[in-house]
């Protein structure tokens, strides 16, 4: 920023160590094990669409204080500190592109990776951006939100494979490989008419992510295309935000059998906050029909596949009670009435995701 009359001079390096003194605060919090939103908790939230909303914003709507209340500021969901309101010590960032229409996909996720590494640089350290070189345990440890980048709509890579090993070197860690539509590697779960598989080029992006060691995400996939993946998995597959299709009947969501071989494979669930996707009548959904479709999934999948993945910044609202994520602490606080506790309440709400996250990179190939 420009300087100023001697007023605006004083009050830069103030402002940059005030930042510095909470920063610090902050981290001794989390060595006591006190960061969260109130309940002592950390979460690892593996959907959120923040990024591509702020492609039209500028960066302070994220990192300013906001005013408290339910009502989204500046049309976001996920700000700097709801999330560390939160205790959100992870956010998978979808760099997300619709299908057909719009900016170039190319450019377009291109301008989210570098919105998420100007988010570090302005926020003195308060989230740092998940790279090859650098793990998310050690941000999160450092005191810091660590932004993990997954690709929305495998039309990023249109139709070259070097694209995706580009995206890989670049940080991004997952990819989920259509949204509603037909892209070049699958149709998407809105194709219903001819709901195809895996094309011939899908198959070859599949096989070329587990090769990198990036997690195949079949949320928005066609149950086609969904068993096609599964047939070629020699890694964690997971659904970052879907629900329980035997609770709410949308083709977004997951029938008990996709639900049962996505966990055979070791992969997670995020349960979607969307409440179209939570309760079938058309109704907002509330914090109770969260902790329905999480004991839905528990039962079908067991304990190690079930996670959070909210969907905040790509929905309209998130449930009762539950606007934004600086309300994270009331969905603990229910998950806990509903007999959750221990060590299987932390596996759902941050160590699940951790785990597949943290193979990332290792690679699985032939």
């Amino acid at each position: 920023m420009g300087g100023g009359g001697s007023a605006a001079q004083g009050r830069g390096p103030q402002r940059g160590a005030d930042r510095r003194t909470r920063l610090r605060d902050r981290r001794a919090r989390d060595a006591a094990g006190e960061r969260s939103g109130g309940n002592g908790v950390r979460i690892w939230d593996c959907h959120s669409d923040v990024l591509s909303r702020l492609l039209d914003r500028p960066l302070e709507a994220f990192l300013s204080a906001q005013p408290q209340g339910d009502a989204p500021e500046d049309g976001l969901h996920c700000t700097l500190e709801r999330l560390e309101a939160g205790g959100v010590g992870a956010l998978v960032c979808a760099l997300f592109t619709r299908d057909g229409r719009g900016e170039h996909p190319v450019v377009r996720t291109a301008r989210m990776i570098d919105i998420a590494h100007r988010l570090e640089r302005e926020s003195a350290g308060r989230v740092r951006v998940a790279t090859p070189g650098r793990r998310v345990a050690d941000i999160v440890d450092g005191g810091a939100i660590a932004l993990v980048l997954s690709i929305e709509n495998g039309v990023a890579c249109l139709e070259h494979i070097e694209l995706l090993r580009t995206w890989r070197r670049l940080g991004v860690r997952a990819m989920g490989l259509v949204w509603n539509g037909r892209n070049a590697i699958a149709d998407g779960c809105g194709e219903e008419e001819t709901g195809g598989g895996l094309t011939r080029f899908g198959r070859e992006v599949v096989d070329e992510m587990q090769r990198l060691g990036m997690l195949v995400d079949v949320s928005h996939l066609s149950e086609s295309g969904f068993w096609d993946v599964l047939e070629r998995a020699r890694a964690p597959v997971i659904a970052s935000h879907s629900n329980a299709r035997a609770l709410c009947e949308h083709p977004r969501n997951l029938r008990d059998e996709q639900i049962r071989a996505i966990a055979e494979t070791g992969g997670v669930i995020g349960v979607n906050l969307f409440s179209a996707f939570l309760v079938a009548d058309g109704a907002r959904a509330t914090i109770d029909d969260v902790v329905a479709h999480v004991h839905a999934l528990l039962e079908r999948a067991g304990e190690d596949a079930v996670g959070i993945g909210s969907d905040f910044d790509g929905i309209p609202d998130g449930p009762q009670g539950l606007e934004h994520p600086g309300r994270y602490g009331a969905l603990v606080s229910a998950l806990e009435a509903s007999g959750l506790r221990g060590p299987v309440l932390q596996k759902i709400l941050w160590g699940n995701f951790a785990r597949v996250f943290g193979t990332a990179g290792t690679g699985h190939g032939r």
